[in-house]
């Protein structure tokens, strides 16, 4: 079931899609509202609330973890505190810092909070080196640097630029995302950065690096990293979120400190010039990859959530005593 909401605030539309979801949840008879966001689990918050059902949050980065003043902050995590006390069965956090984070923000008592690391299927279909590098007009020996993601503020594309620039001829940065016109124009091309065209793959430019650069500002524990460990790639990023769980220092990448351009250039200079450092970090990738974020494992901690979440029968609120309970999730934006 679509649900179009403004990223903000808005207490019309954000009623009517209140009012949409509880419909929905009584005619499709659903158990557990799964909501990701913090708008989405706002919605799904009442949703659940006014039709009695079992209630999962996962915030995917705390808003108060974002960039703004501390007033913002605080705000932020007063409407998640009172959600999550009062509106919420249990929280699932994808990483122990987002865990962290609601701790010191005092969000919920420690018991309601679950942390369950995200884990993806291991890919099975990409492109060879030799061939993602011939369709992208790369010769096999330059070492490139991949970067995706998108023209917004968390994801710091403004910071590609310089990186390429310091990284001259050394090593190029393949950039794959919507949106990055305004941020990678001539400057970049000029001094060896190469975009991706319209269409591509991640899985093509994953294929064609030799390393993954990730910029972003905050995050929860990001797909891209995932993705890119899976397909062997060393990881130098900015050490915020999730990722300081992904991203071992000198074992599997390296992490700088956000918006330090000179530090992530020197890790990225030092792994392009060090062929056997890139093969022993791609090793180490792929297995911490494999180990710790097992989709697998991901699957039975959440199923585990949700079981402890059915309401008992005999409360009036279990209509499937002695099934299993249809599962829906809602997922809109912040």
């Amino acid at each position: 079931m679509p649900l179009v909401l403004p990223r903000g605030p808005h207490a019309t539309r954000d009623a009517v899609a209140i009012a949409q979801l509880a419909r929905f949840i009584r005619r499709e008879n659903v158990d557990i509202v799964h909501a990701h966001s913090s708008k989405g689990g706002i919605v799904g918050a009442w949703a659940a609330r006014l039709t009695g059902r079992g209630s999962v949050y996962t915030p995917h980065a705390w808003p108060f973890q974002m960039n703004g003043s501390w007033m913002a902050h605080a705000a932020y995590a007063g409407i998640e505190r009172a959600h999550s006390r009062h509106g919420r069965d249990r929280i699932v956090l994808v990483s122990r810092e987002e865990q962290a984070a609601g701790t010191r923000w005092s969000i919920c008592p420690s018991e309601k909070m679950e942390v369950v690391r995200t884990g993806i299927p291991m890919a099975t279909q990409a492109p060879s080196r030799v061939v993602a590098r011939s369709s992208l007009g790369i010769d096999r020996d330059t070492v490139i640097a991949a970067w995706v993601g998108r023209g917004d503020p968390q994801k710091r594309p403004e910071d590609v630029t310089p990186l390429q620039e310091r990284l001259g001829a050394n090593a190029r940065i393949l950039a794959l995302g919507d949106g990055l016109d305004q941020y990678l124009g001539a400057r970049f091309l000029d001094a060896g950065g190469v975009k991706a065209p319209p269409g591509t793959s991640a899985s093509t430019v994953y294929a064609a690096a030799d390393i993954l650069v990730h910029t972003a500002a905050w995050e929860g524990l990001p797909l891209v990293v995932l993705e890119a460990m899976q397909m062997g790639l060393p990881v130098i990023a900015y050490a915020v979120g999730g990722i300081v769980e992904q991203v071992v220092e000198l074992y599997n990448g390296h992490l700088v400190d956000c918006g330090d351009v000179d530090s992530m250039a020197e890790r990225i200079l030092t792994v392009a010039g060090d062929s056997q450092l890139r093969a022993r970090m791609s090793i180490a990738a792929l297995e911490r990859a494999e180990l710790v974020f097992d989709y697998d494992r991901m699957v039975g901690q959440v199923e585990r959530v949700y079981c402890s979440v059915i309401p008992p029968v005999g409360t009036g609120r279990n209509r499937h005593a002695g099934r299993y309970p249809i599962l829906r999730h809602l997922s809109v934006p912040n």
